[in-house]
């Protein structure tokens, strides 16, 4: 039985398992004020259309990944881990103490508080990709960080490195970095929420590494267009920028970000000059059957979609009903991210998709995304294309 196959069947499975009434368990209580929690993520892309050919890897596993923490009285353990390849790579893997009144602390294995849609899960996302900006975005990183919030704002702030290295971490970032975000609402209804917020990165290389930058297409299954910066930077030290805004109007949500890196050179000769990258997004999505996407002030961040009808097979009356049933949203969504300064050669590339998912349950999602993507060079001219991929998604 092939890969393809069998990740279908444990798809298959999953999906009826979760459609029938009574969901899987995800946490247990094990004594007093000790609870243990499981999470997961399957998540299959499928391309369908293409306007290159040559393009042949239709079909691949995009995420693999199990959780599990621990919670007792005003302590928290959790550890992630991906395994799409069959090797392990940890993505969670740290500490947090909430003992304190509107303050949190963290240690460990997590990720940097930079960026709306980078600290939203991989399983709320509107479109099956992140962005063009997210380039600039910190990945995973060891450190200890500080949050709190008040009733219409919160921030976190922190301090990181990689003090530990290991094959295990998954994709980690090998930059120390002093990173802060904060966020609020300054306009707050039942019927009208309007989020801004803003992100400042200090960042240092180990040995005054080289800095360079590269995005994938907004696609997993696409294996060319990677829009990347052309010109290695050596640096002492860079600065990640971001600014934020959405407004969520009962079942829609208008979301943008533009984010911006500054390389300050070793060197301030004319041959060779400091370098500004950046990037910005406009995202909106209009879930059609009324629900809407959830907002943490603590965090400052929209959750996922809930049907409030979702898919119970036992309780169909006709196949056509099955489809009246769960949570559907359009989504759309323009990126652009510019790696060229002057005299510094790199691309700019630029996305546009469009999004359509269907919700059958709360542990079930399937997305169907159209993306162009254009990749700009210059001195090889314009390179684009146009495709149409699909995703299954089982998560807990």
């Amino acid at each position: 039985m092939s890969e393809q196959q069998t990740a279908m069947r444990a798809l298959t499975l999953t999906a009826l398992i979760v459609t029938t009434p009574g969901a899987p368990a995800v946490s247990f209580d094990v004594g007093e004020d000790v609870e243990l929690k499981f999470s997961g993520r399957l998540m299959l892309d499928s391309k369908i259309a293409t306007t290159d050919p040559a393009d042949t890897r239709d079909f691949d596993v995009r995420r693999a990944r199990l959780g599990f923490g621990v919670e007792w009285d005003d302590w928290e353990f959790r550890v992630r881990a991906n395994f799409p390849d069959g090797e392990l790579g940890l993505n969670d893997l740290r500490l947090d103490y909430e003992g304190f009144d509107d303050v949190g602390l963290r240690l460990g294995l997590m990720q940097e508080p930079f960026s709306m849609v980078v600290l939203e899960s991989s399983n709320d996302l509107t479109l099956m990709e992140r962005p063009l900006p997210a380039a600039f975005a910190p990945s995973y990183n060891f450190g200890a960080d500080m949050g709190t919030r008040g009733e219409y704002w919160g921030a976190r702030i922190g301090a990181y490195g990689p003090f530990i290295d290991s094959p295990a971490i998954a994709d980690p970032d090998d930059d120390y970095a002093l990173t802060g975000r904060i966020t609020g609402t300054p306009w707050r209804r039942d019927n009208l929420l309007v989020h801004v917020g803003g992100a400042l990165s200090f960042r240092r290389p180990p040995d005054d590494d080289e800095v360079d930058f590269s995005s994938d297409p907004e696609s997993f299954l696409l294996e060319d267009l990677i829009i990347s910066s052309r010109d290695a930077e050596e640096t002492d030290d860079y600065v990640l920028t971001g600014l934020e805004f959405a407004l969520r109007a009962n079942s829609r949500l208008l979301r943008t970000e533009y984010i911006r890196a500054d390389i300050d050179q070793e060197d301030d000769e004319e041959d060779d000059p400091d370098a500004g990258y950046w990037g910005y997004y406009v995202e909106g999505n209009w879930i059609l059957t009324g629900e809407r996407r959830d907002y943490s002030t603590s965090n400052g961040i929209f959750y996922g979609v809930e049907p409030e009808r979702p898919v119970r097979l036992r309780s169909l009356s006709s196949p056509l009903e099955l489809f009246t049933r769960g949570a559907w949203e359009l989504a759309a969504r323009y990126s652009y991210l510019n790696l060229e300064d002057g005299a510094l050669e790199g691309d700019r590339g630029e996305a546009f998709s469009l999004g359509l998912n269907w919700y059958p349950t709360e542990y079930l999602k399937l997305m169907f995304n159209g993306t162009h993507i254009e990749r700009k060079e210059v001195a090889d001219g314009t390179e684009s294309e146009a495709l149409i991929q699909t995703r299954m998604q089982v998560y807990f």
